[in-house]
């Protein structure tokens, strides 16, 4: 993606957004059922109540999004990861999205393997791992 002689970039893996996802845990930005179960309080879902929209949002809008300076984990848009699954040939998207609904929730901690790397959808994206 991005490369310099100080900086590197690249779509995140699953180990990152693990890690990403336990130090919000570890820091008590959030708690582990609000990471690993329901993610409805802090992410963009189609029945949250703090957005009054049922869409996509701009990144960085609404400060009930963010924890720890990082915004949209939990909802908005499902984001594309370098996992992959070659038994399957399937690659892994994570986070959820601003489509999901109670009882159809998609947690931030949850992989989904769902679609094909090949297509798109409206609710979909990805993060940049940036090292400096």
């Amino acid at each position: 993606m991005y490369q310099s002689s100080s900086v590197t970039s690249k779509l995140i893996d699953g180990a990152g957004w693990d890690r990403i996802l336990q130090w919000l845990i570890e820091t008590e930005a959030k708690t582990e059922d609000e990471v690993m179960k329901d993610s409805t309080s802090w992410g963009n879902y189609s029945d949250d109540t703090f957005t009054n929209t049922t869409g996509l949002i701009t990144t960085g809008q609404f400060n009930e999004t963010k924890a720890n300076n990082i915004y949209d984990l939990a909802g908005n848009v499902q984001e594309w990861t370098t996992e992959i699954d070659l038994d399957r040939n399937v690659m892994y998207i994570r986070g959820g999205s601003f489509n999901n609904i109670k009882g159809w929730l998609k947690p931030a901690y949850e992989r989904f393997s769902n679609y094909d790397s090949y297509n798109t959808f409206e609710d979909g994206g990805f993060r940049v791992a940036l090292y400096l």
